[in-house]
Parts: C-alpha cells; structure tokens; sequence
C-alpha cells in the first residue's frame, strides 16, 4: 500500500521523492529550466522560482537557502548559467517556526567523469612475481 506522501498528488518535487528506496536519500539531476511560477501560499497568489530537470517530470519549488546554494555551486548568481549544471538534492531536517521538519537541500553533485587513477602499464610490469 502506498504512503500518504504518494497519494496526495504534486506538480513538483517532495522530500518522499528524494528520500525513495535504492536513491540512499539523495538525487543527482542536471538543469534543465529555471522559471517563475504563479503558486498559491495561504490561499494567496505569490510567484516563486522553480528548478526543473532533465531526469524528473516535477519541478523543485526554490526557498532562499537552495537559490543561494545554487548561486555558489553554479558560480554565478544568473540562473541562466545554471542551465546544464549537475546538482545533488538530499534531505535533511531543518528548523520550521517551532518544530523540525525534513526539507529538500541542494549542493553540488558527484563528478561524473570519474577515471580511475592507477599504476601505468610499464610499472605494472616491474612488479616483482
């Protein structure tokens, strides 16, 4: 049976979407789009920033913490350039009015270019047997 998380359906991402079993609680995603959205907050129209991505259909409504985040991990403050960059989403609990509550974080992704880094072939070769 699924969690209530997955029955109250959303148009962008959740702490249950990043914190889903085999993801070990956080996501590598690369931008793809970084727009401003008319949401509703206390039943009032405000417009917010939204990340989206080229591995996930939903967006990641952005608070100040992840626009700063993301200024200093794309090294620029223009969200333009953020276009094509990698990031990592993760969860961590995170201090709401009075209580602790989980929240979507972000910093920088893993490298992907990951080369391994050995001995050469001729000092392989000198190996004693």
């Amino acid at each position: 049976m699924p969690s209530i998380s997955k029955m109250i359906p959303s148009n962008f991402l959740k702490v249950s979407d990043i914190a889903e079993d085999g993801n070990d609680g956080e996501l590598d995603l690369t931008i793809a789009d970084v727009r401003p959205e008319e949401l509703r907050s206390d039943g009032e129209p405000r417009t917010k920033w939204v990340l989206y991505f080229k591995e996930h259909e939903r967006g990641l409504v952005l608070n100040t913490t992840n626009l700063r985040a993301l200024a200093k991990i794309c090294g620029s403050d223009l969200s333009e350039d953020w276009i094509g960059k990698r990031v990592r989403l993760f969860v961590t609990p995170v201090q709401f009015k009075s209580e602790m509550v989980d929240a979507i974080r972000i910093k920088a992704a893993a490298p992907t270019d990951l080369r391994f880094v050995g001995p050469s072939a001729a000092a392989v070769d000198e190996i004693p047997a």
